[in-house]
């Protein structure tokens, strides 16, 4: 068991730096080119490395019901955040004016049904695998699979017109990562943070991009010499 534990807060760990990398890459890309689908991406990794941030605060005793609210929360935006950037790349204004005002909707009502309906204590010897209350879950839902199908679609789409192998990347990612949330209610809790690690292996190969960063460098030392 001790392992077992000391195995997924590696994990953990892991994920949090690696998800960090892939934030602050991605919120360069914004600041770069001002792209709205970079600003949504941004702002779901980075949601994603304070969900690992948080799980790290788990693992070493913090158990607060404040953090857990936070935690569950920044869990279902996520991928929703993930999703409206995406769903930006198809440039149609009525499909991003009515998946924004859905969103807003959904944040709303999930953060009052936190409030209303409190989940307790959530961790299991410092591991997310506490039962939620049956609202919470409703209501994590609707925000995460509609957001979960829309990434999976737009990915499928833009593979389809450029032929970009690294969207493939990119759906697998997302698949994982949406699935990932929820997978703490099922019997075997630890299946989350493995989830996590083979998510952020396989966004941070579809996002971030080697062989760009490897040619710029090859040009800034040739002009350079």
């Amino acid at each position: 068991m001790i392992i077992m534990l000391n195995v997924l807060f590696g994990t953990t760990v892991f994920v949090s730096v690696a998800s960090l990398i892939l934030a602050l890459f991605m919120t360069r890309n914004f600041t770069s080119t001002h792209g709205k689908s970079q600003l949504f991406w941004s702002i779901g990794l980075w949601l994603f490395f304070i969900d690992a941030l948080l799980e790290i605060l788990f693992a070493i005793g913090a158990a607060d019901q404040v953090l857990f609210d936070i935690y569950l929360f920044t869990v279902a935006i996520l991928v929703q955040s993930l999703s409206i950037g995406s769903i930006l790349l198809l440039k149609k204004p009525i499909y991003n004016r009515i998946y924004s005002i859905f969103s807003v909707v959904a944040d709303v009502l999930l953060a009052i049904t936190l409030v209303i309906f409190p989940t307790g204590n959530i961790l299991v010897g410092g591991i997310v695998a506490g039962v939620l209350p049956l609202a919470v879950i409703i209501m994590s839902s609707i925000i995460s699979f509609p957001a979960a199908i829309i990434l999976i679609a737009t990915a499928i789409i833009s593979f389809r017109k450029t032929s970009n192998k690294k969207m493939i990347s990119i759906i697998i990612g997302t698949i994982i990562v949406s699935v990932a949330g929820s997978l703490y209610i099922v019997s075997f809790p630890e299946t989350l943070y493995y989830a996590e690690l083979l998510g952020i292996i396989f966004l941070w190969s579809g996002f971030f991009n080697f062989n760009s960063i490897i040619r710029k460098r090859e040009v800034k030392n040739y002009a350079v010499s």
